[in-house]
Protein backbone atom coordinates (compact mmCIF):
# COMPACT_ATOMS: atom_id res chain seq x y z
CA UNK A 1 0.00 0.00 0.00
CA UNK A 2 1.56 3.41 -1.16
CA UNK A 3 2.03 6.44 1.62
CA UNK A 4 0.03 9.10 -0.08
CA UNK A 5 -1.06 12.77 1.72
CA UNK A 6 -3.36 15.07 0.38
CA UNK A 7 -1.83 18.67 -0.13
CA UNK A 8 -3.27 22.05 -0.81
CA UNK A 9 -1.83 25.76 -0.71
CA UNK A 10 -3.60 28.73 0.64
CA UNK A 11 -3.32 32.10 1.95
CA UNK A 12 -4.99 35.39 2.79
CA UNK A 13 -7.53 36.32 4.97
CA UNK A 14 -10.42 36.31 1.76
CA UNK A 15 -9.62 31.95 1.52
CA UNK A 16 -8.69 31.50 5.56
CA UNK A 17 -12.55 31.39 6.51
CA UNK A 18 -12.76 28.44 4.05
CA UNK A 19 -10.00 26.31 5.85
CA UNK A 20 -12.78 24.79 8.34
CA UNK A 21 -14.92 23.65 5.58
CA UNK A 22 -12.43 22.62 3.08
CA UNK A 23 -10.86 20.35 5.87
CA UNK A 24 -14.51 19.00 6.83
CA UNK A 25 -14.83 18.04 3.03
CA UNK A 26 -11.46 16.07 2.83
CA UNK A 27 -12.48 14.59 6.58
CA UNK A 28 -15.82 13.42 5.20
CA UNK A 29 -13.61 10.24 3.68
CA UNK A 30 -10.77 10.05 6.15
CA UNK A 31 -8.42 12.50 4.61
CA UNK A 32 -8.15 15.08 7.08
CA UNK A 33 -5.30 13.02 9.27
CA UNK A 34 -3.05 13.06 6.42
CA UNK A 35 -4.04 16.41 4.60
CA UNK A 36 -0.68 18.57 4.62
CA UNK A 37 -1.93 22.56 4.08
CA UNK A 38 0.91 25.11 3.68
CA UNK A 39 -0.51 28.06 4.52
CA UNK A 40 1.68 31.07 3.45
CA UNK A 41 0.60 33.67 5.90
CA UNK A 42 -0.53 34.12 9.71
CA UNK A 43 -4.52 34.11 8.91
CA UNK A 44 -4.53 31.29 7.18
CA UNK A 45 -1.99 29.21 9.69
CA UNK A 46 -4.12 30.23 12.17
CA UNK A 47 -7.38 29.32 10.79
CA UNK A 48 -5.30 26.09 9.93
CA UNK A 49 -4.26 25.13 13.48
CA UNK A 50 -7.70 26.43 14.56
CA UNK A 51 -9.77 23.84 12.41
CA UNK A 52 -7.09 20.99 11.38
CA UNK A 53 -7.73 17.57 13.80
CA UNK A 54 -3.66 17.99 14.07
CA UNK A 55 -2.87 21.38 13.91
CA UNK A 56 0.88 19.88 12.94
CA UNK A 57 -0.05 19.35 9.52
CA UNK A 58 -0.70 22.95 9.18
CA UNK A 59 2.80 23.80 7.51
CA UNK A 60 3.83 27.70 7.76
CA UNK A 61 5.30 29.47 4.76
CA UNK A 62 6.29 32.93 3.14
CA UNK A 63 6.57 32.74 -0.25
CA UNK A 64 3.34 33.70 -1.53
CA UNK A 65 4.38 32.13 -5.10
CA UNK A 66 3.40 28.93 -7.65
CA UNK A 67 7.46 28.04 -6.96
CA UNK A 68 6.52 27.78 -2.79
CA UNK A 69 3.77 24.90 -3.99
CA UNK A 70 6.16 23.24 -5.93
CA UNK A 71 9.05 23.59 -3.83
CA UNK A 72 6.48 21.76 -1.19
CA UNK A 73 5.42 19.09 -3.01
CA UNK A 74 9.30 18.33 -3.55
CA UNK A 75 9.64 18.43 0.09
CA UNK A 76 6.84 15.89 0.69
CA UNK A 77 8.16 13.49 -1.60
CA UNK A 78 11.81 13.80 -0.89
CA UNK A 79 10.26 12.51 2.70
CA UNK A 80 8.90 9.18 1.20
CA UNK A 81 5.34 10.15 0.47
CA UNK A 82 3.53 10.38 -2.63
CA UNK A 83 1.06 13.27 -3.17
CA UNK A 84 -1.64 14.37 -4.10
CA UNK A 85 -2.04 17.66 -4.62
CA UNK A 86 -4.88 19.60 -4.74
CA UNK A 87 -5.51 23.39 -5.84
CA UNK A 88 -7.63 25.11 -2.81
CA UNK A 89 -10.25 26.21 -5.31
CA UNK A 90 -11.29 22.55 -5.65
CA UNK A 91 -14.09 20.49 -3.80
CA UNK A 92 -14.64 16.68 -3.59
CA UNK A 93 -17.35 15.23 -4.61
CA UNK A 94 -16.51 11.73 -4.14
CA UNK A 95 -13.31 9.94 -3.11
CA UNK A 96 -10.82 10.34 -5.69
CA UNK A 97 -7.81 8.24 -4.64
CA UNK A 98 -9.65 4.16 -5.73
CA UNK A 99 -9.95 6.25 -9.01
CA UNK A 100 -6.17 7.59 -8.34
CA UNK A 101 -4.44 4.82 -7.17
CA UNK A 102 -6.28 2.45 -10.05
CA UNK A 103 -4.84 4.49 -12.97
CA UNK A 104 -1.47 4.97 -10.71
CA UNK A 105 -0.40 1.20 -11.41
CA UNK A 106 1.10 1.53 -14.40
CA UNK A 107 2.23 5.02 -14.26
CA UNK A 108 4.29 7.52 -11.86
CA UNK A 109 2.18 10.87 -12.35
CA UNK A 110 -0.88 11.91 -13.15
CA UNK A 111 -2.12 15.24 -14.07
CA UNK A 112 -5.57 17.11 -14.63
CA UNK A 113 -6.06 18.37 -18.51
CA UNK A 114 -8.51 20.87 -19.73
CA UNK A 115 -11.77 19.61 -21.15
CA UNK A 116 -11.11 20.72 -24.63
CA UNK A 117 -7.58 21.34 -25.49
CA UNK A 118 -4.15 19.33 -24.70
CA UNK A 119 -3.11 21.99 -22.11
CA UNK A 120 -2.55 20.19 -18.49
CA UNK A 121 -3.95 21.99 -15.37
CA UNK A 122 -1.81 21.52 -12.36
CA UNK A 123 -4.25 22.38 -10.11
CA UNK A 124 -4.99 18.57 -9.28
CA UNK A 125 -2.13 16.40 -9.86
CA UNK A 126 -1.13 12.98 -8.40
CA UNK A 127 3.33 11.93 -7.73
CA UNK A 128 4.84 9.08 -6.89
CA UNK A 129 7.63 9.37 -4.70
CA UNK A 130 9.56 7.56 -7.33
CA UNK A 131 13.27 8.67 -8.32
CA UNK A 132 12.14 9.75 -11.53
CA UNK A 133 9.21 11.96 -10.66
CA UNK A 134 11.89 13.61 -8.16
CA UNK A 135 14.14 14.63 -10.08
CA UNK A 136 11.25 15.83 -12.45
CA UNK A 137 10.39 18.00 -10.01
CA UNK A 138 13.58 19.55 -9.09
CA UNK A 139 14.30 20.30 -12.37
CA UNK A 140 11.12 22.36 -12.52
CA UNK A 141 11.92 24.37 -9.47
CA UNK A 142 15.55 24.84 -11.22
CA UNK A 143 14.14 26.30 -14.57
CA UNK A 144 11.09 28.07 -12.42
CA UNK A 145 14.19 29.80 -10.33
CA UNK A 146 16.20 30.61 -13.36
CA UNK A 147 13.16 31.87 -15.54
CA UNK A 148 10.92 33.31 -13.41
CA UNK A 149 8.70 34.61 -16.16
CA UNK A 150 7.59 31.46 -17.45
CA UNK A 151 4.41 30.17 -16.60
CA UNK A 152 4.28 27.44 -13.83
CA UNK A 153 1.93 25.15 -15.87
CA UNK A 154 3.58 25.96 -19.35
CA UNK A 155 6.94 25.00 -17.76
CA UNK A 156 5.45 21.78 -16.87
CA UNK A 157 4.34 21.07 -19.55
CA UNK A 158 6.97 21.94 -21.89
CA UNK A 159 8.88 19.49 -19.40
CA UNK A 160 7.14 16.66 -20.08
CA UNK A 161 7.66 17.58 -24.17
CA UNK A 162 3.91 18.78 -24.29
CA UNK A 163 4.59 22.51 -25.52
CA UNK A 164 7.55 24.35 -26.03
CA UNK A 165 8.42 27.31 -24.04
CA UNK A 166 9.90 30.39 -25.45
CA UNK A 167 13.48 29.79 -25.01
CA UNK A 168 15.72 26.87 -27.12
CA UNK A 169 17.52 25.64 -23.37
CA UNK A 170 14.38 24.26 -22.20
CA UNK A 171 14.68 21.87 -24.79
CA UNK A 172 18.55 21.43 -23.98
CA UNK A 173 17.42 20.07 -20.12
CA UNK A 174 18.66 16.49 -19.20
CA UNK A 175 15.43 15.40 -18.02
CA UNK A 176 14.44 11.39 -17.58
CA UNK A 177 10.81 11.90 -18.09
CA UNK A 178 8.24 10.04 -15.93
CA UNK A 179 5.82 7.87 -16.64
CA UNK A 180 3.08 9.48 -16.31
CA UNK A 181 -0.78 9.94 -17.85
CA UNK A 182 -4.07 12.14 -17.32
CA UNK A 183 -6.62 12.22 -14.95
CA UNK A 184 -10.05 11.93 -16.75
CA UNK A 185 -11.03 15.22 -17.35
CA UNK A 186 -14.92 14.88 -18.64
CA UNK A 187 -16.31 13.04 -16.16
CA UNK A 188 -14.05 12.49 -13.09
CA UNK A 189 -11.54 15.51 -12.59
CA UNK A 190 -13.77 18.90 -14.04
CA UNK A 191 -13.87 22.48 -13.71
CA UNK A 192 -16.48 24.77 -14.06
CA UNK A 193 -16.70 27.19 -16.84
CA UNK A 194 -15.30 30.37 -16.17
CA UNK A 195 -14.12 32.27 -19.28
CA UNK A 196 -14.32 29.31 -22.13
CA UNK A 197 -17.17 27.43 -22.67
CA UNK A 198 -15.54 25.20 -25.25
CA UNK A 199 -12.26 24.47 -23.09
CA UNK A 200 -13.74 24.22 -20.16
CA UNK A 201 -16.44 21.83 -17.68
CA UNK A 202 -17.58 18.29 -18.14
CA UNK A 203 -19.71 15.72 -19.72
CA UNK A 204 -21.58 12.93 -18.77
CA UNK A 205 -23.42 12.24 -15.03
CA UNK A 206 -23.49 13.70 -12.00
CA UNK A 207 -22.53 10.31 -10.25
CA UNK A 208 -18.80 10.66 -11.91
CA UNK A 209 -17.50 13.47 -10.71
CA UNK A 210 -15.10 12.77 -8.47
CA UNK A 211 -13.11 16.35 -7.60
CA UNK A 212 -14.51 19.73 -9.10
CA UNK A 213 -12.12 22.68 -9.97
CA UNK A 214 -14.02 25.62 -9.81
CA UNK A 215 -10.99 27.85 -11.28
CA UNK A 216 -11.47 30.62 -8.53
CA UNK A 217 -7.60 31.63 -7.64
CA UNK A 218 -7.91 35.13 -7.62
CA UNK A 219 -11.63 35.70 -6.26
CA UNK A 220 -12.92 37.56 -9.32
CA UNK A 221 -12.81 37.50 -13.25
CA UNK A 222 -12.67 40.24 -15.66
CA UNK A 223 -14.26 40.89 -19.09
CA UNK A 224 -14.23 37.54 -20.99
CA UNK A 225 -15.57 35.79 -17.68
CA UNK A 226 -19.02 33.84 -19.61
CA UNK A 227 -21.66 35.32 -16.79
CA UNK A 228 -19.77 38.41 -16.78
CA UNK A 229 -19.50 38.87 -12.93
CA UNK A 230 -18.07 36.79 -10.10
CA UNK A 231 -19.65 33.84 -8.08
CA UNK A 232 -18.47 32.83 -5.11
CA UNK A 233 -17.46 29.08 -5.26
CA UNK A 234 -16.50 29.07 -2.09
CA UNK A 235 -19.24 30.45 -0.01
CA UNK A 236 -21.35 28.18 -1.93
CA UNK A 237 -19.39 24.95 -0.90
CA UNK A 238 -17.67 25.95 2.09
CA UNK A 239 -19.48 28.65 4.11
CA UNK A 240 -23.19 26.83 3.22
CA UNK A 241 -25.24 25.99 6.01
CA UNK A 242 -27.22 23.63 3.51
CA UNK A 243 -24.51 21.54 3.22
CA UNK A 244 -23.11 19.19 5.24
CA UNK A 245 -19.73 18.39 4.27
CA UNK A 246 -18.68 15.73 6.63
CA UNK A 247 -21.80 13.71 4.76
CA UNK A 248 -19.43 11.15 2.19
CA UNK A 249 -22.57 9.43 1.09
CA UNK A 250 -25.70 12.17 0.25
CA UNK A 251 -23.94 14.27 -3.14
CA UNK A 252 -23.73 17.64 -2.25
CA UNK A 253 -25.99 18.54 -5.57
CA UNK A 254 -28.50 16.60 -3.64
CA UNK A 255 -28.10 18.54 -0.18
CA UNK A 256 -28.51 22.14 -2.29
CA UNK A 257 -30.09 22.63 -5.50
CA UNK A 258 -27.62 25.43 -5.98
CA UNK A 259 -24.74 23.24 -6.16
CA UNK A 260 -26.82 21.38 -9.19
CA UNK A 261 -27.64 24.12 -10.92
CA UNK A 262 -24.00 25.09 -10.58
CA UNK A 263 -22.60 21.79 -12.25
CA UNK A 264 -25.28 21.62 -14.23
CA UNK A 265 -24.45 24.97 -15.65
CA UNK A 266 -21.19 23.63 -17.02
CA UNK A 267 -21.93 20.65 -18.80
CA UNK A 268 -21.86 19.31 -21.79
CA UNK A 269 -23.71 17.16 -23.76
CA UNK A 270 -20.89 15.51 -25.36
CA UNK A 271 -17.16 15.36 -25.44
CA UNK A 272 -15.15 17.70 -27.47
CA UNK A 273 -14.94 15.98 -31.23
CA UNK A 274 -11.10 17.15 -30.93
CA UNK A 275 -8.78 18.88 -28.95
CA UNK A 276 -7.58 22.26 -29.98
CA UNK A 277 -3.43 22.46 -29.41
CA UNK A 278 -2.04 24.13 -26.51
CA UNK A 279 0.45 25.15 -28.66
CA UNK A 280 -0.36 29.09 -29.12
CA UNK A 281 1.85 29.62 -32.58
CA UNK A 282 0.98 28.06 -35.76
CA UNK A 283 4.63 25.71 -36.73
CA UNK A 284 4.85 27.80 -39.88
CA UNK A 285 5.44 31.59 -37.60
CA UNK A 286 7.78 29.84 -35.58
CA UNK A 287 11.48 30.04 -35.27
CA UNK A 288 13.45 26.92 -37.02
CA UNK A 289 14.72 25.36 -33.54
CA UNK A 290 11.23 25.63 -32.18
CA UNK A 291 9.61 24.06 -35.25
CA UNK A 292 11.76 21.13 -35.22
CA UNK A 293 10.88 20.94 -31.78
CA UNK A 294 7.01 21.20 -32.63
CA UNK A 295 6.94 18.38 -34.91
CA UNK A 296 9.34 16.02 -32.72
CA UNK A 297 7.24 16.98 -29.45
CA UNK A 298 3.97 15.69 -32.03
CA UNK A 299 5.63 12.27 -32.67
CA UNK A 300 6.58 11.85 -28.65
CA UNK A 301 2.66 12.81 -28.02
CA UNK A 302 1.52 10.57 -31.00
CA UNK A 303 3.80 7.45 -29.29
CA UNK A 304 2.53 8.26 -25.97
CA UNK A 305 -1.00 8.30 -26.42
CA UNK A 306 -0.15 4.62 -28.30
CA UNK A 307 1.72 3.48 -25.37
CA UNK A 308 -1.27 4.99 -22.89
CA UNK A 309 -3.88 2.88 -24.98
CA UNK A 310 -2.47 -0.28 -24.64
CA UNK A 311 -1.52 0.39 -21.10
CA UNK A 312 -5.48 1.15 -20.66
CA UNK A 313 -7.00 -1.96 -22.50
CA UNK A 314 -8.18 -4.58 -21.76
CA UNK A 315 -9.72 -7.83 -23.29
CA UNK A 316 -13.39 -8.46 -23.88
Amino acid sequence: ERRVVLATIVWGARLSVYIKGWLQRVGAFDYATRALMFCLDDASLSACKASHPIPDLCISGQQKNVFSKFAFVSAVLQAGFDVLFLDFDTVLMRDPMPHVLARARTVDMLVSRDFGTDCLNVGIFYLKAHVDVVNFIETLLLWMWQYPHDNDQRAFMAMLKVVDLQSEECDKVPLRIPQWGYLDPLNAFVTSIVYFSDLEGWTGDLSGILVYHFLDGTGGVDERAMLGRYLNHFQLFYNNTALDLGDANRPLWLQDHRVLDRLQASRHDDPPRALRSCEILEPSSMPPWKRRAHFARDRRRALHAARQRARDWRPV
